[in-house]
């Protein structure tokens, strides 16, 4: 079980949308904004989320061996 508080970062090119969403739908209080970005009080964990003009999609990378410690 996940212990302590998280924040998590993404981006969106709907940042209208995204506030619809978890202001509106799921009812997160919205923190600190501006016109591009803006913090959520995710049920008690913070979220923000950042506008920008278009997502690129980037290609994953398996290793080849599995790491070990």
């Amino acid at each position: 079980m996940l212990q302590g508080k998280f924040h998590i970062a993404f981006a969106t090119t709907d940042l209208k949308r995204i506030k619809a969403f978890y202001g509106g739908l799921l009812g997160c209080p919205e923190g600190r904004s501006s016109t591009h970005w803006v913090d959520y009080n995710f049920f008690g964990h913070q979220l923000t989320i950042q506008e920008v003009a278009r997502l690129e999609r980037v290609k994953r990378v398996q290793p080849k061996e599995p790491c070990t410690q």
